[in-house]
Order: C-alpha cells, then sequence, then structure tokens
C-alpha cells in the first residue's frame, strides 16, 4: 500500500503535512519554511479572508520571480489532495487591505480556481 493511501485510496493532507520537513526544502525566503504547513493549513479555514491571504502567501513562499523552490513540490502534492474538500470553494480575494485601499475591492474567485 502507498504512504500516501488511507483505506479508501485518497491521500491524506495532514500526513503530507507532516512527513514533510519544511526546514529542509528550499523556499524563496529561509524564514518561512517553518510557516509553510500553517500555511497550507489555513487553506481550510472557515474564514474566507484567512484563505484568501493563505493563498496569497503560499505563492510568495513558493513562487517569486517565475522560480520554483523545492517546498513547491511538497506543498503541490498537499493543494491536490485537498481540492475535494467543500472549503476550496470559498470565494476568497488575495488582495491585502493597502491593495485594496489603493486598488479598490477585488472581484472573489473561487479558492480552488486560484488566479
Amino acid at each position: 500500500m502507498n504512504d500516501d493511501a488511507e483505506h479508501d485510496g485518497r491521500v491524506d493532507p495532514g500526513a503530507l503535512l507532516l512527513r514533510t520537513d519544511w526546514n529542509a526544502v528550499e523556499h524563496c525566503c529561509p524564514d518561512v519554511a517553518p510557516e509553510t504547513p500553517v500555511i497550507l493549513r489555513e487553506l481550510l479555514d472557515d474564514d474566507p479572508r484567512v484563505q484568501g491571504y493563505a493563498f496569497r502567501c503560499l505563492a510568495e513562499a513558493l513562487i517569486r520571480g517565475n522560480v520554483f523552490y523545492t517546498a513547491t513540490a511538497p506543498a503541490a502534492r498537499y493543494v491536490a489532495a485537498i481540492l475535494g474538500d467543500p472549503r476550496t470553494l470559498a470565494q476568497v480575494t488575495d488582495r491585502s487591505e493597502h491593495e485594496v485601499y489603493d486598488l479598490g475591492p477585488q472581484t472573489p474567485f473561487p479558492l480552488r480556481a486560484g488566479r
């Protein structure tokens, strides 16, 4: 049986987080590593504002200047594992309060679809 599989054949997102040594994989900024599992868990928060902010933080931590880091692969596996969760259908925005002030409100988008 695959290490990622549960009895129903689906990957357990929590197990993916625990199995990854986030300090051993490369991020855009070294101080982000301990926060990556927290950010990933926040994608399933019940508050769409938290989810949107987590989406933004994740993109900033793992993909910057079109450069992908070694932390991107385990994070992407986690994201793929949670796509079936209904909380990923939440309508979110990823603009900061300052950006809303400067640019105006953003049209919400389904977290599952990203931007």
